[in-house]
């Protein structure tokens, strides 16, 4: 899955290498600080089965960022508002599916959580990736302004 992982990254071009890796630390911190709410609150219940629970772990950490930096790679340069929201929607419904595979594959059990609920979560975490991308740039052009 690593393997996978670079070779798919080698693929996302639209994107310096220093906003991969804050897109890249950052998701991972924010899907496990929630998801350990989430199972705090009994929302969700995670197996007990170790090699499942690594599974999700590494699925967790992996698998999403890469999807996630191949939407936001996508998005990036399109001229049209539409068609990036066009990516985030999709982006967000590839992104139910693979957490959704995970409850089918018993790694996990959602109690009391609605798709849609699960989909706005997803389509937030996407919108708010692309806005910290932005200013991430912001930030760059500004100091490479000051320091030239």
């Amino acid at each position: 899955m690593i393997l996978v992982g670079m070779l798919i990254l080698q693929k996302i071009n639209k994107l310096k290498k220093l906003e991969i890796a804050a897109i890249w630390l950052f998701i991972p911190s924010l899907i496990h600080d929630i998801a350990i709410g989430l199972s705090n609150l009994k929302i969700i219940e995670l197996t007990k089965n170790i090699e499942m629970h690594s599974s999700f772990i590494v699925g967790k950490t992996l698998l999403i960022p890469v999807i996630i930096l191949m939407f936001i790679n996508a998005s990036v340069g399109r001229p049209s508002v539409t068609i990036k929201i066009m990516i985030s929607l999709f982006s967000a419904a590839i992104l139910l599916f693979v957490e959704y595979s995970f409850e089918w594959a018993g790694v996990i059990t959602h109690k009391n959580v609605s798709l849609w609920s699960s989909y706005l979560f997803w389509l937030l975490t996407i919108l708010l990736l692309l806005g910290l991308r932005q200013f991430f740039n912001i930030l760059l052009q500004r100091r490479s302004k000051h320091i030239v």
